[in-house]
């Protein structure tokens, strides 16, 4: 495998090739394909995992073939966490207090984290819209539809880039913040449960 591996990278960086391109897209359906088989190894293994070590849960499993099972992972947690809460003997009082004390967390990590970028972005837009009026015009002028079609098209593009910033940024910025949702959501869920 290794030697592939370098004949691989020694076949893209060679100066001898006369297209490149061909072998850039060969790189990239060959990380596909080795992205693909790793993705589905590692979710057999976590199917296995829960098969040898939580037998019970099985019946939450959803098998689908790209996708980690969420639902035992759930499951899991909620049996976990009943089990503490009977142990400690808490009630649905107790239990409205954390829930209530988790969703004010979240809430104040959200809005401290939001600050920064609603700034950046009550300062960028105006820049953004004197760009875009300056160019629609004059592409407009040209009356070159490639060009009205590659601006368009280009500025879908940027349209879906600044989503799935918004998504990292998400994933990032409120990481702690939907851990506290998630321990909320599943304390609901007890808190329903509790007679």
């Amino acid at each position: 495998m290794q030697l592939f591996l370098k004949f691989y990278f020694f076949s893209i960086y060679s100066t001898y090739l006369k297209s490149y391109s061909f072998w850039l897209l060969i790189g990239a359906l060959f990380s596909l394909i080795i992205y693909i088989i790793s993705m589905m190894s590692s979710v057999t293994a976590s199917r296995n995992y829960i098969r040898t070590e939580y037998p019970y849960y099985i019946k939450h499993m959803e098998y689908k073939k790209l996708s980690y099972e969420i639902s035992v992972l759930k499951a899991i947690r909620i049996n976990k966490l009943s089990n503490l809460i009977y142990k400690k003997k808490l009630n649905k009082n107790i239990l409205d207090t954390y829930i209530n004390y988790f969703d004010e967390k979240s809430e104040s990590i959200k809005s401290k984290n939001w600050f920064p970028i609603s700034f950046f972005a009550v300062f960028s837009l105006p820049i953004w819209n004197a760009f875009i009026n300056k160019i629609i015009p004059s592409i407009i002028k040209q009356k070159d539809w490639v060009l009205t079609i590659i601006f368009f098209v280009a500025l879908l593009l940027f349209v879906v880039l600044i989503f799935a910033l918004r998504t990292i940024l998400t994933s990032i910025l409120f990481k702690k913040a939907e851990k506290y949702r998630q321990l909320n959501e599943l304390l609901k869920i007890i808190k329903e449960s509790i007679d």
